[in-house]
């Protein structure tokens, strides 16, 4: 990230991983909400697409359980959720 900032002629930066991953989990929430919200009106959305959402929701769920620490297990929670809201997306689609 420092090389391409430098490229563009920005300052160096220290990035810290905390805030990367918290703009990182918001921007996956904005999108699974306006992806699940287009499912169930369009109903033209594909079957595929609420299918790898739905994986990509499970799949985040575990690995974030497997962490066990207080945050994580906060968002395999959130992502759990996720999940279940695609299972409903996916039995409306059908």
């Amino acid at each position: 990230m420092n090389y391409t900032r430098q490229l563009l002629g920005f300052d160096y930066h220290n990035h810290k991983l905390n805030n990367i991953f918290k703009a990182w989990i918001i921007s996956i929430q904005i999108r699974y909400i306006i992806t699940f919200y287009k499912s169930l009106v369009n109903y033209k959305l594909l079957l595929y697409t609420v299918q790898v959402h739905g994986l990509e929701s499970v799949i985040c769920s575990i690995i974030f359980f497997l962490y066990n620490e207080k945050d994580y297990i906060i968002f395999g929670i959130i992502c759990f959720m996720w999940s279940f809201a695609w299972f409903i997306a996916y039995y409306n689609l059908n």
